[in-house]
């Protein structure tokens, strides 16, 4: 785990062959997360392609279990805010965002209290 500034860092997760699950803890209410921010910078690629949050999900504070549907943000205006979300594998090393800078090459196994507690739907799923 990574404190940055009012940010937590618990860890990037290897979630399946294609992608990555990124969990986070702060401290500030869900409205305040500006999630066009958070950015996976690459060498070599330009930043608007570089990769951003994908079906980001907001947990309760122990990471047990999700407070709303996916899709959908929490009606309760709580802080903190803790949250998962996807990224893409690609050769980025860090995931830079409003809360600082995190690194993306030490890679975990999901922890087991994640595992049916985070929803995932491929992109190609339709």
């Amino acid at each position: 785990m990574l404190t940055a500034g009012n940010a937590l860092y618990f860890g990037c997760y290897d979630f399946n062959e294609a992608w990555f699950l990124i969990e986070m803890h702060v401290d500030v209410s869900w409205k305040w997360i500006r999630w066009h921010q958070f950015k996976a910078p690459e060498a070599g690629v330009d930043e608007c392609d570089w990769q951003a949050p994908y079906l980001e999900q907001y947990l309760n504070e122990t990471g047990t279990e999700r407070i709303c549907e996916l899709y959908d943000r929490p009606k309760e205006n709580t802080a903190p805010c803790r949250f998962v979300f996807f990224l893409y594998k690609t050769g980025a090393q860090k995931l830079n965002c409003q809360f600082g800078e995190f690194d993306l090459s030490e890679i975990q196994p999901v922890p087991e209290r994640l595992l049916g507690v985070v929803e995932f739907e491929s992109e190609d799923d339709d």
